[in-house]
């Protein structure tokens, strides 16, 4: 077979992996991006949403974001409320 890498090898002490997967997803959080939006509204039904149009409402603030260094994000329930509400 081979030897293995020391990095891979586990450590005693090491966290198990299922201690370090994140928590049960919260759709008030900003975590999705302007092309997770697009997909998004495209997997709801909404195929009309493109990478511009996204834009434009973060720009004209029809669709509220999170700037963090640098990249915007969205939380899935504003990105709701912005499809039920907002014209595209």
């Amino acid at each position: 077979m081979g030897r293995v890498h020391p990095a891979l090898v586990p450590h005693e002490d090491a966290v198990p992996l299922a201690a370090m997967r994140a928590p049960n997803y919260d759709p008030e959080l900003p975590v999705l991006t302007r092309e997770d939006v697009v997909a998004f509204c495209h997997s709801v039904g909404n195929p009309y949403v493109n990478l511009r149009t996204v834009i434009h409402a973060d720009a004209t603030g029809r669709l509220r974001s999170c700037k963090v260094a640098g990249r915007r994000f969205y939380s899935e329930r504003d990105v709701r409320a912005w499809l039920a509400g907002g014209v595209l």
